[in-house]
C-alpha cells in the first residue's frame, strides 16, 4: 500500500495514474483505491436511482466497508427505506453525516423552505459543509459520478485532487446509464423505488422531480433554475 501511495504522490498531474485507471474495470478501480488508501478512503452514497451499482462494487472490494450518507432532513422517505434495505443486503456499515446547523435553525434563517429561498445556502449547510468536515479526516473518497450526466462531470478524470489536497476517485466515470442498469440486472440489485415512477436522478425531495428532458437524466434536479450541482463535486 505504501509503495502505491508513494507512486501516486509522485504523479503531479495524475496523468499516469489516470491512464492506468482507464484500462481497468470499475471493480479493479475500487480495489485499487482501497489498496492505495486503505481505511483512509471514504465512500459516500446518495442512495439515488441506481446507487446500488457502486455500493455493490464497494461491498465486493471491501466487505463490510463504511458508506457515508448526508442526512439533509429533506430526503424522500423512499430514499431512507432504500438506503437501509441496501445497506443490509450488501453488508455495508452505514455512517450518517448530519449538518452542524440544525434544520430548525436554517429555517429560522431562511424561512420554512430554505431550498427555495436560497438553494445554494441550503446545499452548503446540508451537504457541502458536512462533507468538507469528513474530508479533513481522510485521504481520499469514492464518488459515483458518471461523465454522461452533465457537462461538468464530462470534464472529470478517474482520479482528481480536491481543493484541500485529498484524492477523489470516480470508478464508474465511463459507465453509461445502460451500463449501470445492465450491472444492476446482472447482479440482481434493486433500483430506487422512485425509479419506476420515472425519477432518473434523485436528491432531496423538494428539489427533485421526474426529468423534464428525457435525454438528460438530471434535468429533474433543481428544475426551473440554472443550478445543476449541489456543490459536493466542486470540492
Amino acid at each position: 500500500m505504501a509503495d502505491k501511495r508513494a507512486a501516486l504522490d509522485r504523479d503531479p498531474d495524475l496523468s499516469q495514474t489516470n491512464a492506468a485507471l482507464a484500462s481497468m474495470t470499475a471493480l479493479a478501480r475500487v480495489r485499487w483505491g482501497f489498496e492505495v488508501f486503505g481505511d483512509g478512503l471514504a465512500f459516500t452514497s446518495s442512495f439515488g436511482a441506481m446507487s446500488a451499482g457502486l455500493c455493490h462494487l464497494v461491498s465486493v472490494a471491501r466487505p463490510g466497508a463504511s458508506v457515508y450518507f448526508l442526512e439533509t432532513g429533506f430526503h424522500f422517505p423512499q430514499t431512507l427505506a432504500f438506503r437501509d434495505a441496501l445497506v443490509s443486503q450488501l453488508g455495508l456499515t452505514l455512517r450518517v453525516l448530519t449538518p452542524a446547523l440544525e434544520k430548525s435553525a436554517l429555517q429560522a434563517e431562511l424561512g420554512p423552505e430554505p431550498y427555495r429561498a436560497n438553494p445554494e445556502r441550503c446545499c452548503e449547510v446540508n451537504k457541502v459543509a458536512p462533507m468538507r468536515q469528513l474530508l479533513q479526516g481522510v485521504d481520499a473518497w469514492i464518488s459515483g459520478v458518471r461523465a454522461g450526466q452533465n457537462a461538468f462531470r464530462d470534464g472529470l478524470a478517474y482520479i482528481t485532487r480536491t481543493q484541500e489536497g485529498q484524492y477523489k476517485l470516480h470508478p464508474v466515470l465511463d459507465w453509461t446509464s445502460k451500463d449501470l442498469y445492465d450491472y444492476l440486472q446482472s447482479n440482481q440489485l434493486p433500483t430506487h423505488p422512485l425509479w419506476e415512477q420515472g425519477y432518473t436522478s434523485i436528491g432531496c425531495a423538494p428539489c427533485t422531480r421526474a426529468p423534464l428532458d428525457a435525454a438528460d437524466e438530471r434535468s429533474g434536479r433543481w428544475a426551473g433554475s440554472d443550478k445543476t450541482e449541489c456543490g459536493l463535486h466542486y470540492l
